[in-house]
C-alpha cells in the first residue's frame, strides 16, 4: 500500500523484506530518500504488519495502521534529525482492533478501518 504526497514523494510500506518500515521514494526518479520506523516490534517509532497509510496536508504528517500492535502511529517525514523519522504520537494503542485501513479527507476527517477477525 502507499500514498503519493504533494511534494512528488511516494510512501511505501513495507513488512519483511525491508523490516517493517515505511521507505519514501522520489517519484520523478524513483530514488530512494529515506526509510521511517525501527524495524519490527511494538516499541517506540516500531512496527507490526503496517497495512495502512494516510497522509495530512494541514501538518504534513504520515498516520500509519500498525496492524498487530493494534495502533495507530503518526510520523512527521520532514524531520532531519533523526535517521529513522519521528513518531510524533499514537493512536488507540491496544485499543484499536488490528487496525487496516486510514484514510484523510478533504475537510480533515480521518477514517480508520478496523478488522474483527
Amino acid at each position: 500500500m502507499f500514498e503519493v504526497v504533494g511534494y512528488g514523494i511516494l510512501y511505501v510500506l513495507c513488512e519483511v523484506h525491508y523490516g517493517h518500515r515505511i521507505l519514501s521514494l522520489n517519484c520523478e526518479d524513483g530514488q530512494y530518500v529515506k526509510c521511517m520506523g525501527r524495524g519490527s516490534g511494538d516499541g517506540h517509532e516500531q512496527l507490526s504488519f503496517p497495512y495502512g497509510i494516510a497522509f495530512n496536508q494541514s501538518n504534513n504528517y504520515i498516520y500509519v495502521c500498525d496492524t498487530s500492535n493494534c495502533r495507530i502511529q503518526v510520523f512527521n517525514p520532514n524531520n532531519n534529525n533523526n535517521n529513522n523519522g519521528n513518531v510524533v504520537c499514537e493512536i488507540g494503542k491496544n485499543e484499536l482492533r488490528s487496525p487496516m485501513g486510514i484514510q484523510y479527507t478533504e475537510d480533515i476527517y480521518l477514517y480508520v478501518i478496523l478488522d474483527e477477525w
